[in-house]
Formats: structure tokens, C-alpha cells, sequence
């Protein structure tokens, strides 16, 4: 619905733009609109105007849109007079006429790549009638449609299908321009059923048809041929199968795809020999003319009929040598000579049938050039027809024209492009055209003949080159020098050529000639004339180019210079161009032209994509073109002077005990060389600066200018002058550096007792420097830039520059960008000096081995022996051995494992230290130490009694820190430890208020910022230990008894326990706190007061005493708390008991109470009944007088 108002609309401004615009002037049209029946265009009213709008001249619109109505009251009526309109704004139409074509384009680009296709096929088929046999095929096609809307057609054949019935269903069948198509209404799957006719051809006993049929994805013929022993034959070939039906029938399958048209024949076997076989030939022969030879290839595709054969028969003229004989099913072949004509007999394995291709391969040899030949004919025997064509080839090497000819037509030469000459024989009416062919021969012309035989005689001679010549030349000049380079890019045709010949220059020496092709070049002179003789290493034919170079000395580099220019000789044509290459310190000018013209630079650039342009690289400054031979030009020269850039990169790198400076000197020579730099240096550093630069000659450390130098350099107060002088002139970029070491002048003194004290301590470490100037003479401009680096332990205090600008580290440049750059500076002009206040820091000492966590086990037994497991964690710097002392009468029991590496305890000769030696290749790594060790009981076999203490003393590292460590000690069962003294400390796990605060603390209002909870008992674990990677003597030490882990932030620390047996500890335990609970229960029955203050004093202070002590030692309070919370509960339980008791009298009472006034109130209710009853009865008995005397007193 949209798109007809969109096309109502669109009609209804055509109207509104056509009469609504009064101001003529230009305006693009709008977009054509189709017309509408029902919305004319008809023009409105308009009093001032008599004819109407049409007859009108059409006139230029702008780009203003104003409509007049008239009249104004009778709008609706006017409107109404044929339809109502739309107007509206001319932009909006356009929104409209795009939302159209937008619409439209789009549902184009969704559309499906086809709109159906046929996607199977079944075909069934049965000979039927007697003599004028047909084949009938029903057809079932499975065709589907894409298109969501419209109808969608599907080709199904171009043409050559016999359709007698068809049940398309929705689908409608349409012979069309391009053949038979399916119309398809809807999207989606249809089913078409054909019923197809094609008559059956009978020949000698042979039945064959011709069967259309449309291509489809997958498709299968199947066809019932009366009687049986027959044999099928399909063309194009196709996998069949055959099977005898009981009903005396033949019944044929087979699949195909792409194909459209099968032939199908079939015949009885052994039926075909009984016939004499008829033979057709189509001949394709191809004769090559190649130096020294004709070759000859001739194809016989032949035809066969009514039989098979089992050999074939072709003659061949005399004198032509059969080289090859191919085709399917060769027996043999052979050749027999017949005079002036040959024999050649192919034998089969087995008899051809419908068609055979036999291959025959010919040559003979050329009389010397020029000469003429014969085209051979090669002629099938015992064939009705024969015919074909006649291709002739040659080399490019050789020139063909026909003499004569008979029976031949010419033949186009298959749309390939004329090339090359067009040459008419004198006695024939053949126009010969020369063209490329595939195999590397020119295609001379394809004839045809219909009837044998035919005569074509052809002449053959030598080919000449035409030899086409392109020369791109750079030519480069120098002060001292000049040179050339010349490309010569030839071009030959028809025939290849071996050599070339060049004249050259004749004032250049050393011209060589290179190129792929290049095998030798030589030089000769000929009535004056230089000419350059090139051999190629073989033919040289198409396109190729040969590379000349040569060279020049200029005796003076003003001199002129002339202009190379080359002449190919034996060439068709040569065009030349030159770009000359001039040095910058040569000012140029032409002198003379010569016969050259000027050319722009531009376009003798080298391009590399298509191979063209002045070899070699370099702007060029001046360029010239000429052709053939032409006279050279003259150039002339003047020298400029040289322009000297310098920049200056100093590097300042204050160390420890000396101050290193070095200047980098970048040069930039321009216009002319120079071979002297002049630099100005301080006198107090000549004598130990060092200079580094290539082609130094000499340097001049007391240098005086030469007296013709203009503006001669002084040295100055204090300074000298150094000439760097050259070997030879340079031009361009030149470096030169230049280095000074120098020592701090003040150093702290090498022994202590020397160092000074105070003040002046302070000043044998802080130092003042400066920074010499280097300076650039008879330069035309000098900048630079300092950088300053220094060691980590140096402090610069302050600097003081002169003549520097502070910039940016990133900024600098000439190899000052570096890590570290303290300061960095630039400057324009002299003088510069910088000043540096230095001061040395010493570094402190670290130590050379720590131990990051020592991991102690320690297994105390029921005797007080304590066997130990040490692990040092160690990160070793420069440490040899680490010293450990063992604690009093303590022996090792293993050896020691570093790193996994098993080596045995040793000590030194006066001391009882145990020995560990380090691994000096572990670096900054950490690795473990492990070793065991026992202390022996003083009472062996002796328990312990039932209360005492106990001493664990770790083994001690005298040498070495521990940043951490850690223990496990497991001590007897059957005891209960009190105390633990010692710098380590337990593990404490928090329980009490803070846990029922937390828990409400939600609840509590934050007036201010609150510090987070940062409590955590987690200590660090150690890390875990690697496997021994050698076997050595170890222990494992038992693990048994209660396990206390002790974690200290230092080494570890000596540990002593108290500690009681199991018996003794329990006894007083239970004691106090039964005697806690016996108390509790004798003031039951006393006030809530006394209780109050006994719960408090003795429980609460118990539990706050548990809290104060050691949480080892708390075990005993917490038991006489325990007996003052087990004697509340009783009070508690007691309290409730009473109050249970005296609840139920309560209630009982109550109840009593309430029964006793409900009894009352039932009474007094009893009592209102009968009373109320009583008076009702009386009021009954006057009511019923009252009406009794009523009624007496009626009835008197």
C-alpha cells in the first residue's frame, strides 16, 4: 500500500511544481514519476491567464516553492473535481522518491544468487511400436523456488525436447526465447511430471536415438528395451548397467550430471561384422617450417559406420620420414615405399567402432635458403570422404610465401591478432598473414580443403631483424672526474641477433659492457670513429639491455665537459636520453647544445616498475633527448666555495676518581671539499687531549693559517690552535672525536688515622670542576650540545652554566642520548663554560650472607633429650662458610646438605664451631641448608617428675643474620605446660568480647573516620624444601608428642617450659572448681546481693586472671570459673523452680476465684429467668380478663 500513495503523492507535486511557481529561473528537474491513471495532473484555476498550462513554452524553475489558489472559498470543490491531492515541500518529496528506491535496492541485494533450481531427476523410458519404434520417458524433476514473493523462472532446456504431456501442478510450463522454463508462483518445492517422445533410428541392425534432456543436480535414466543380448553403447561415455527382465525385456541404467544430450545405441552382438564399414575422415594437419626441416603432424579423427575395423591405411608423400604413428589399440604399424609415395598399414589389437583418432608425426629435410617445398598431403584409403584443414607455422628465423595453391580455402586464424608483414603471392589469390602461435612459431595462415587432393607450394627463406633501440644515459660529473652509465634497451623482432655495434664517446676510457646477455665486448677504431663491439652468449631476440659504463679525468673542475651521445649501428631506430648528474660544489652552464634538446629532469626517473628511466641514483640537474646520431653539447663549469657546518656533542661522565670528557665533532662539508678543520682548544689540555677521525694526514697541534685564508683564526689568551689536516678533500658529513681523562683534584685520604676531622673532612670529599671549551674555527656555523652522567655514589650539589640552555634528556642527539643523563644543555655560541660542585657519597656495608627463615623441629623425649632438624634458608653474597655453634654437649647426627648437595661437618682447628661451606655459583638465589643434631639427657631413661621445666636451646649462627624463624617442638603427652619462656612466641588464637562487639557493630553509629582491622596471627611459612639430589647420611627425626609452633622475627631464641603432669594439673583443676561449685551451692538460698558478689569476684576475676596470664597457665582459672557458672546455673534453675511453684498456686487461686463468680452469676441469671417468667404469666392472665370482658361487653 505504501508504494501506490508514495506514487499518488509524487504525482500530486508534479502538479503542485508545474503551476505553483511564479519566479522563472533554472532548477534541477525532479525524478521522473510513472503515470497514473487515477491521479491526472490537471492544472488549477487561474483567472488572469486564458489558454491553458500546456500550450505554455516550458520555463526554467528555482529553487522556491510558492502556490497561489484561487479562489480561496471554493478550494474543496475545486479539488474534488477530478480526486483529491497532496502537496507538499519539495524536499520532502525527495525523502519519499528515496525511501522508494532504497527499498527497491535493497530487496535486490537480499535476493537469492538464482531464483529456482532443478535439483533431481528421474527418468523412465520403454521402446514402444514395432516398425516405427519411439522411446517413451515419464519424467519426474524435483524443482524448487527461492524468491520469497513473485513468480521465479527456471530454465529447463534451450531446445530439442518433445514434451507430449506435462503435470506441472501451480508450476506453469512456458516455451520461451531461450527454450523450455518452469514458472514458479511461490517459494518452495514442486514436483513436474513430463511425458517425453524421441523417435528410434534403425541402421543395419543398429537402434540409436538422440535424447534431450535438462541438466539437474542428480539424475537417473532408466529404459526397457524389448528382447535381450544386447549391446549399449553411450555417447558421451557413461558408467551403465544392464539386467535381463523376466518378461524377455532389457532393462538399462545409468546416472549423469552436466550432460544434456546422450546418444544411446544398441545392436545385437556379432551383428556389425557381417556389414563392409563405412569411413569418414576429418584431417588436421600441421606443417612447421623450422630451420633445416619441415615437420609434419596430421590428425585423422575418423567416422565409423555399419561395422568396426581392424586396421587402417594411409599414404604419405615420398621422402617424408614417419617418426610416429599413436592412437588407442595400436597393434603395429609399418611403412612400405610405393615410388614417389609411402604406405603406411596401422594394425588393431581389437576392431574401431563409431570413431578412432590416429596421430601421425612427419619430417623432411630443407635444401639450402632460399628454396620452395611442397605442403605435405597426407590421404586415408578406403574412405568415402575426406576432408579438414591445413595449418602452417614457421620459425622466427625464416620468412614463408606461397607460390601456389589448389583446392584450399583460408580460414581466419581463430580471432588471434595480425602481427608482423602481409605478403601476396604473385600468381595466388592467398593473402598470407604472419601471427604468433602458441609453441614459439609464427602462425602463417589455416586453409581448408574439401576433397582430396589438394597442392599447396610454399618458398622459405632467411628472416632480417628490425632492431628498435631505446638509450637511457647518466652522466656524472665530479670536481676530478666524470662518468657515465649508459642502458641501451633493444627491441628485436622476427629474428634473433648475436652481436650489436655501439659508437662511443671517444675522450672516455675503461668502457665496459654487461648486461644478462653480455658473453664479450671489444673496442675498434674505424676512420676515427670508437665503436663498442658486444657478443651475446646465444640469440638474442624481444626485448633485452646491454649496461656501457665508462670514465674521464678532469684535469681542472672548471673545465667544460661534453656531453656523451651514442649511436647503435644497424638499427631501425634509436632515441637517446640523458640526465647529467652534476656535483654540488660545480655551478653548471650550457655552453652548446649541439643537436640535443632539452628534456625535463622529471621524467628520466628511474621507474622500477616498468623497467625505465636513467640507471643509477642521484638528483639529476639537467637532461637532454636526441635521436640517431646528433652532435654532443658542452657544459661549463664553475667552482663554488665550500660551506663548513660543525656541531658539537659533548659527553661529561664524572667517576669515582676521574673525569672523563668527550667531544664528538659532526661536520657538514657542502658545495666544495675541504681538507683542514681548525679547532680552537685551552693550553692547559693540548698536550692530553686525544683526537680519533678517518683519513687523518696530520694534525697540527700548533697550527698557523695560511696567509691567502680569508679571515684567518687567532687563537687567543691561553688557547691554541690544532689543524686537522686531511689525505685528501671531503665533501659532506665528517667526524672527529675528541677525549680527555682527568683526575679528581681532591681525594679522601687512603688511611683514616690520615683522614682530616670536622670541616675539613667534609671537604676532601666534595669537589668543583669544570668543563673546558672546545671551539669550532672558520666554520660558517657551530652548535652543540652537553650532556653530563655521573656515577650512583657521586652527588651533583650545583651547577653553574654560561651560555647554555637547559633542555630536555630526549632531546639530545649524536650518540648523547643515553640511561642516566643527569644534566643536558644546548648552545649556539662561544663563549660556553659549565661548573659543576660535586660531592662524593660512600657506600655502606651489606652483609654477605643472610639467612631469610630459619625452620627448627625440635623432639623433646621423656628423658629431656632433644633431638633437632635445622633448615637455614641462606641467600649467600660473598660468604665462604657459614659458623654454627651447637648448643652444650650437642653432637651432629647427619651430614649437612647444601642445596640438595650432601657434604660432611668439619670445624676449625681451635674452635668447636660446626662448619658449613657455601656455594660460591648460587648468586642472589635463595637455597636451603639442612642438617640434624642431638643433645643428649643428663638422666638417661629417666622420666620426668611431676612438675619441673624444661630447656630447648637452638644451635646459634655466629657469623650471620636471620631475618625469621620458626619452631616446631613436640614434647611428651602425659603433661600439661604452663609456661613458655622465651624471645619466640606462641601462636594466640582471640576469643571474647571483641567477637560479640564485632558482631553488632553494624548496630553502633560511626561519628568519624575508623581505623580498619588490621590484626593477623598468619605467619609466613617456609618455603618448601627440594628433594637431596645425592645421597649422603641423613636422618628423618621422629615426630611424636603435643606440637607447639614458635614463630620469632630474629634468630631463634633459648625456650623454657614449665611444666606439670597430666594427674597432678587435673587434680587442682577439679578441685577448685568444685570447691568453686560446693560454695556456689551453699549460698543458694541466700540474697541475690551476696550471690551477685561472688559470681563477680570469683568468676569474672578468674576469667579476667585466665585473660592476664599466659594462655598456658589459664587452665586453672577457667576451672574456678567454671565452678561459679555451673553454681549460678543451679541458682538460675533453682529461681525458676520457685517461680514455677508459685505460679501454679497463682493460677489455681485465680481460677478458684473465677469459678466461684460464675456460679453467682449463674444464679442471679436463674433468677431473672423465673422472675421474668412470672410477671410474663401475669401479664397473660390480665390480657386474657381484659378480653373476656372485651367480648362481654360486645356481645351486650
Amino acid at each position: 500500500m505504501k508504494r501506490p500513495l508514495l506514487l499518488f503523492l509524487l504525482a500530486c507535486f508534479t502538479f503542485h511544481t508545474a503551476v505553483g511557481q511564479t519566479d522563472p529561473g533554472p532548477e534541477t528537474p525532479a525524478p521522473d514519476v510513472p503515470a497514473t491513471p487515477d491521479t491526472p495532473t490537471q492544472p488549477a484555476p487561474d483567472t488572469d491567464r486564458t489558454e491553458p498550462a500546456v500550450d505554455e513554452p516550458e520555463r526554467e524553475i528555482v529553487n522556491r516553492e510558492r502556490s497561489i489558489y484561487v479562489p480561496f472559498e471554493d478550494l474543496e470543490a475545486i479539488f474534488e473535481q477530478d480526486g483529491r491531492g497532496v502537496f507538499l515541500p519539495y524536499r520532502e518529496f525527495l525523502d519519499l522518491w528515496n525511501q522508494i528506491n532504497l527499498q527497491d535496492k535493497k530487496k535486490d541485494e537480499e535476493k537469492p544468487p538464482t531464483d529456482g533450481v532443478l535439483a533431481s531427476a528421474q527418468y523412465t523410458a520403454a521402446v514402444e511400436g514395432d516398425e516405427n519404434q519411439v522411446l517413451a520417458i515419464d519424467a519426474v524433476l524435483t524443482v524448487e523456488s527461492f524468491k520469497e514473493k513473485g513468480w521465479a523462472v527456471v530454465p529447463l532446456l534451450k531446445a530439442g525436447m518433445n514434451i507430449a504431456e506435462a503435470e506441472t501442478g501451480e508450476a506453469t510450463l512456458h516455451l520461451g526465447k531461450n527454450g523450455y522454463e518452469l514458472i514458479l508462483p511461490n517459494k518452495g518445492q514442486y514436483e513436474i511430471k513430463l511425458k517425453l517422445y524421441a523417435k528410434v533410428n534403425k541402421s543395419s541392425g543398429r537402434h540409436s536415438v538422440g535424447i534431450n534432456l535438462p541438466k539437474a543436480g542428480v539424475s537417473k535414466f532408466e529404459a526397457i528395451v524389448p528382447d535381450t543380448g544386447w549391446e549399449f553403447d553411450i555417447q558421451p561415455g557413461a558408467a551403465y548397467t544392464t539386467q535381463d527382465e523376466p518378461d524377455g525385456t532389457t532393462k538399462l541404467s545409468f546416472f549423469f550430471g552436466e550432460t544434456e544430450h546422450f546418444d544411446i545405441g544398441w545392436q545385437k552382438q556379432g551383428e556389425e561384422t557381417k556389414l563392409t564399414p563405412l569411413l569418414f575422415v576429418e584431417t588436421d594437419l600441421t606443417a612447421k617450417v623450422v630451420p633445416g626441416a619441415l615437420q609434419t603432424d596430421a590428425v585423422l579423427n575418423y567416422r565409423i559406420l555399419r561395422a568396426g575395423v581392424d586396421s587402417f591405411e594411409v599414404t604419405v608423400p615420398g621422402g617424408q620420414e614417419v617418426l610416429s604413428v599413436a592412437g588407442e589399440n595400436i597393434k603395429e604399424w609399418d611403412v612400405s615405399d610405393m615410388g614417389d609415395s609411402q604406405r603406411l598399414l596401422v594394425s588393431l589389437h581389437s576392431s574401431a567402432k563409431q570413431s578412432y583418432t590416429l596421430r601421425i608425426s612427419l619430417e623432411e629435410a630443407l635444401d639450402a635458403l632460399p628454396t620452395e617445398f611442397d605442403v605435405p598431403r597426407i590421404a586415408a584409403e578406403n574412405v568415402v570422404r575426406q576432408r579438414g584443414t591445413v595449418s602452417v607455422k614457421n620459425s622466427n628465423e625464416l620468412e614463408l610465401e606461397t607460390v601456389a595453391d589448389e583446392g584450399l580455402t583460408q580460414q581466419s586464424m581463430a580471432g588471434a591478432p595480425v602481427q608482423g608483414n602481409v605478403k601476396i603471392a604473385p600468381n595466388a589469390n592467398v593473402q598470407q598473414m604472419v601471427m604468433p602461435a602458441g609453441d614459439g612459431l609464427n602462425a602463417y595462415g589455416r586453409f581448408r580443403f574439401l576433397t582430396m587432393p589438394f597442392t599447396m607450394t610454399l618458398s622459405v627463406k632467411k628472416a632480417e631483424p628490425v632492431v628498435e633501440v631505446e638509450s637511457w644515459t647518466r652522466f656524472v660529473v665530479e670536481p676530478d672526474s666524470a662518468n657515465f652509465i649508459a642502458r641501451f634497451d633493444y627491441s628485436v623482432k622476427r629474428v634473433g641477433i648475436f652481436d650489436t655495434r655501439i659508437q662511443i664517446p671517444a675522450e672516455f676510457e675503461g668502457v665496459e659492457a654487461t648486461g644478462p646477455n653480455v658473453e664479450d665486448f671489444s673496442e675498434e677504431t674505424v676512420d676515427g670513429n670508437r665503436f663498442l663491439n658486444v657478443k651475446f652468449n646465444n640469440r638474442a631476440l624481444g626485448n633485452f639491455s646491454v649496461t656501457v659504463t665508462g670514465r674521464m679525468i678532469r684535469e681542472n673542475a672548471a673545465d667544460d665537459a661534453t656531453v656523451p651521445v651514442f649511436s647503435p649501428q644497424d638499427v631501425e631506430r634509436h632515441e637517446g636520453k640523458i640526465g647529467i648528474q652534476i656535483h654540488t660544489s660545480l655551478d653548471p652552464s650550457t655552453e652548446d647544445e649541439g643537436d640535443l634538446r632539452q628534456q625535463d629532469v622529471n621524467v628520466l626517473g628511474v621507474s622500477k616498475a616498468n623497467n625505465v628511466g636513467v640507471p643509477g641514483s642521484g638528483a639529476l640537474q639537467i637532461g637532454f633527448r636526441y635521436r640517431a646520431e646528433a652532435a654532443p653539447a658542452v657544459i661549463g663549469f664553475t667552482l663554488k666555495k665550500p660551506q663548513v657546518n660543525g656541531e658539537v656533542f659533548t659527553l661529561v661522565e664524572v667517576k669515582e676518581q676521574l673525569i672523563r670528557y668527550q667531544w664528538t665533532i659532526s661536520y657538514n662539508v657542502l658545495y666544495a671539499g675541504v681538507d683542514t678543520f681548525i679547532i680552537s682548544v685551552p693550553e692547559s689540555i693540548a698536550e692530553n687531549l686525544r683526537h680519533d677521525g678517518t683519513l687523518i694526514k696530520e694534525v697540527d697541534k700548533n697550527f698557523t693559517p695560511p696567509a691567502e685564508m680569508e679571515n684567518p683564526p687567532e687563537a687567543g689568551d691561553g688557547r691554541v690552535l690544532w689543524g686537522i689536516i686531511l689525505r685528501d678533500k671531503k665533501m659532506g658529513s665528517y667526524q672527529l672525536k675528541l677525549t680527555l681523562d682527568e683526575p679528581l683534584v681532591a681525594e679522601a685520604a687512603d688511611d683514616p688515622a690520615d683522614a682530616p676531622d670536622g670541616p675539613d673532612a667534609k671537604d676532601s670529599r666534595n669537589f668543583e670542576i669544570g668543563l673546558p671549551e672546545i671551539k669550532l674555527e672558520a666554520v660558517d656555523t657551530e652548535t652543540g650540545q652537553v650532556a653530563v652522567v655521573k656515577d650512583d655514589n657521586l652527588e651533583i650539589l650545583d651547577a653553574r652554566p654560561v651560555s647554555l640552555e637547559s633542555i630536555d634528556p630526549k632531546e639530545l642527539r649524536g650518540g648523547l642520548a643515553r640511561p642516566g643523563v643527569f644534566l643536558s644543555y644546548k648552545y649556539r655560541r662561544h663563549p660556553i663554560g659549565l661548573t659543576l660542585d660535586i660531592s662524593r657519597n660512600e657506600f655502606l656495608p651489606v652483609p654477605q650472607a643472610v639467612v631469610t627463615y630459619a625452620n627448627l623441629t625440635s623432639v623433646v623425649s621423656s628423658d629431656e633429650a632433644i633431638t633437632t632438624e635445622v633448615i637455614y634458608w641462606v641467600k649467600n653474597n660473598a660468604k665462604q662458610f657459614f659458623s654454627v655453634s651447637l648448643p652444650e654437649n650437642g653432637k651432629m647426627v647427619s651430614d649437612i646438605y647444601v642445596n640438595g648437595q650432601p657434604q660432611q661437618p668439619m670445624r676449625r682447628a681451635d674452635d668447636d664451631a660446626v662448619l658449613i661451606r657455601l656455594p660460591v655459583e648460587s648468586g642472589l638465589q635463595v637455597f636451603p641448608v639442612r642438617f640434624v643434631y642431638e643433645v643428649p639427657s643428663d638422666s638417661p631413661g629417666e622420666k620426668l617428675g611431676a612438675m619441673g621445666g624444661i630447656e630447648v636451646k637452638p644451635a646459634e649462627l655466629t657469623d650471620a643474620e636471620v631475618l625469621q624463624s620458626h619452631l616446631k617442638l613436640y614434647l611428651p603427652e602425659d603433661y600439661v605446660y604452663r609456661s613458655f619462656k622465651s624471645a619466640m612466641r606462641l601462636p594466640v588464637r582471640h576469643r571474647g568480647w571483641n567477637r560479640f562487639r564485632n558482631a553488632f557493630s553494624w548496630l553502633i553509629p560511626s561519628l568519624g573516620p575508623q581505623l580498619p582491622n588490621t590484626h593477623s596471627d598468619g605467619w609466613e611459612q617456609p618455603p618448601q624444601l627440594p628433594p637431596n639430589q645425592q645421597t649422603g647420611f641423613d636422618i628423618r627425626i621422629p615426630t611424636e608428642g603435643r606440637q607447639f609452633d614458635l614463630h620469632r622475627l630474629d634468630a631463634p631464641d633459648t625456650v623454657k617450659i614449665g611444666f606439670r603432669s597430666q594427674s597432678f594439673a587435673l587434680f587442682w583443676e577439679a578441685l577448685l572448681g568444685l570447691a568453686a561449685l560446693v560454695i556456689g551451692l551453699l549460698l543458694l538460698n541466700r540474697d541475690r546481693k551476696l550471690k551477685l558478689i561472688y559470681f563477680a569476684a570469683v568468676g569474672l576475676g578468674s576469667l579476667i586472671i585466665a585473660g592476664a596470664v599466659a594462655p598456658t597457665a589459664a587452665s586453672i582459672w577457667q576451672a574456678i570459673y567454671l565452678g561459679v557458672f555451673l553454681g549460678a546455673l543451679v541458682w538460675i534453675a533453682y529461681s525458676i523452680l520457685k517461680g514455677t511453684k508459685r505460679g501454679a498456686e497463682w493460677l489455681k487461686k485465680k481460677g478458684e476465684a473465677r469459678a466461684a463468680k460464675r456460679k453467682e452469676r449463674e444464679a442471679e441469671l436463674k433468677e431473672a429467668r423465673e422472675k421474668a417468667a412470672a410477671e410474663a404469666k401475669k401479664n397473660a392472665e390480665e390480657a386474657a380478663k381484659e378480653e373476656k370482658k372485651k367480648g362481654d361487653s360486645e356481645e351486650k
